[in-house]
C-alpha cells in the first residue's frame, strides 16, 4: 500500500521532530534562562556585602566588563558582615 521512500521519509520526520523536541528546545531554554540570569546577575543586591571582593570580581568578568586584574586572594573571613564576632 504505501511504498518503502514514503515509510523512510514519515520515519525520517519523526525522528527529526523528536531530535528537535527533546533536544533542541529544552537547551533554547536552558540556555535562554541561564543568559538572563547573566544579564540580571551584573546588578549588585542586598546580598552583595557578604561576597568578596574576588568573587565580585569573577562576576564582573562572566558579565562581559572590561575589568583591570588585581593582586590578591581571598578576604579574611571578618571582611564579611555575616562572620563578625566569630572569628
Amino acid at each position: 500500500m504505501f511504498s518503502l521512500f514514503f515509510l523512510q521519509f514519515v520515519m525520517l520526520k519523526h525522528l527529526l521532530a523528536r531530535v528537535a523536541c527533546l533536544i533542541v528546545l529544552p537547551l533554547f531554554i536552558y540556555f535562554f534562562f541561564f543568559y538572563i540570569h547573566l544579564v540580571v546577575l551584573k546588578y549588585p543586591g542586598p546580598g552583595s556585602p557578604m561576597m568578596s571582593t574576588r568573587f565580585r570580581h569573577s562576576l564582573d568578568v562572566a558579565a562581559g566588563k572590561q575589568v583591570d586584574m588585581f593582586a590578591g586572594g581571598f578576604s579574611p573571613p571578618s571582611s564579611f558582615p555575616l562572620f563578625r564576632g566569630h572569628c
